[in-house]
């Protein structure tokens, strides 16, 4: 399995412990994880510290969708930031949580807040490594798709 550099999106109010176990768990397979609470830059505003870390940093977002997510500012401002990148975003609803309509199409697998972290874990070791090759995939078409196209007269 490749190492991938993980941004963790979550809602402050609700979100922290999910943020915190899927790290552990992302970090016990081999990845690296980032989020806020645990790993911001001292000195660094908050909105730049976070742009930094989703456009020049991670790999992929894990976008953990709660409760408080549809409401959250920050999450609004980094599905913002992911969507001027070319980044995978894997979208988790927690406990059947609303989803926002621009992300989705990403959901990937829904997990029950009380099992989350066997859920996660089961999900990071058997659909992690398939998820982003078929990514990858899709984004290796869609760049011969445009350099076929930038080509034409």
């Amino acid at each position: 399995m490749t190492s991938m550099k993980v941004f963790i999106s979550y809602c402050d109010d609700d979100g922290q412990t999910f943020a915190a176990d899927a790290a552990t768990i992302l970090e016990g397979h081999g990845h690296k994880a980032w989020y806020f609470a645990r790993d911001k830059s001292t000195g660094m505003l908050r909105a730049v510290d976070i742009t930094n870390q989703i456009r020049y940093w991670c790999d992929k977002v894990l976008y953990l969708c709660t409760g408080g997510s549809v409401s959250s500012g920050g999450q609004w401002k980094e599905i913002g930031q992911w969507d001027s990148t070319i980044k995978q975003i894997l979208v988790i609803p927690i406990n059947g949580a609303l989803v926002p309509d621009v992300i989705e199409p990403y959901v990937y697998t829904t997990i029950s807040g009380s099992n989350f972290k066997v859920d996660f874990d089961m999900f990071v070791r058997n659909r992690w490594e398939d998820v982003t090759k078929n990514y990858e995939e899709w984004t290796l078409k869609i760049k011969v798709k445009d350099t076929v196209r930038a080509t034409l007269p």
